[in-house]
């Protein structure tokens, strides 16, 4: 096993974004205070990596679990109000 850890930032600031769902596979979790949320993955594995927030666009990505720990940020881009 390893673990996989998904950062989510915001694409304009960098700052980490708290209280998102983000799903690996059939995981589900929601990033802590500094944005980041860990699963325990197969290694040499390839995950699907899905991140939604009512304020940002969704992010899906392909990751490649190679390594232990694999890390991913998953930049969000605001959605335009108006």
């Amino acid at each position: 096993m390893a673990t996989l850890v998904v950062a989510v930032t915001d694409a304009t600031t960098g700052a980490g974004i708290p209280y998102t769902l983000v799903q690996v596979g059939g995981l589900s979790d929601s990033t802590g205070l500094d944005g980041t949320a860990s699963f325990d993955v197969p290694l040499n594995s390839s995950q699907v990596v899905k991140v939604r927030h009512n304020a940002y666009r969704p992010y899906t990505a392909t990751v490649s679990v190679n390594a232990d720990p694999t890390r991913v940020n998953a930049q969000l881009q605001k959605v335009a109000l108006g």
